[in-house]
């Protein structure tokens, strides 16, 4: 009895270790790499992309991401938390003018629930210049008034092979699995 107490106590640990805490709203700085002459942000974590997400709010629009691996910010790959998701340009005045490349990864866990905001997706809100690609948004949660998608809530640049595999849900118009308002 006493080795499966043991052996218990040992399976919850390593699960623990295995899926960690959700993200919860922490941000930290990635390093950056060069690829065809320009620097990228090598985004590997929940709070690389969550510094990158606040980087380009607070006025960097034009820094480009590079996914490395899959990124997770629930605490399993199949679950979402619970802390609200920063979206990738805010607001008109932020829109994402970069390259974000997903390198056919899948970022899981988004989480986004807030019927008084717009524009809610990994990306808020892109410009023509922007072009998000590679990507895949997987067991996440988005709504909002409207212009919902899980790639991007409103969208004037570019978009090429991204998919999201969840409902996104909004109170008005512009609602859509990749992308609200294209």
């Amino acid at each position: 009895m006493k080795s499966l107490v043991k052996m218990t106590a040992l399976i919850a640990v390593v699960a623990a270790f295995s899926w960690g805490a959700a993200w919860t709203g922490t941000k930290t700085q990635p390093g950056t790499t060069t690829v065809d002459g320009k620097t990228y942000y090598k985004i590997t974590t929940a709070e690389h992309l969550a510094w990158f997400a606040q980087k380009v709010n607070d006025g960097s629009t034009s820094i480009n991401g590079l996914l490395a691996n899959d990124i997770n910010f629930g605490t399993s790959t199949t679950t979402a938390s619970s802390t609200n998701w920063l979206k990738i340009g805010n607001n008109s005045s932020h829109q994402f003018k970069g390259i974000f490349d997903g390198q056919n990864h899948t970022i899981s866990g988004l989480y986004f629930n807030n019927f008084n905001q717009v524009c809610i997706g990994l990306f808020g809100q892109i410009s023509k210049s922007a072009e998000i690609k590679n990507v895949g948004v997987i067991n996440s949660f988005f709504s909002g008034n409207n212009n919902i998608g899980g790639i991007c809530g409103y969208n004037y640049g570019t978009i090429t092979n991204c998919y999201n595999t969840d409902d996104v849900t909004g109170l008005s118009d512009n609602v859509g699995g990749v992308c609200g308002y294209n």
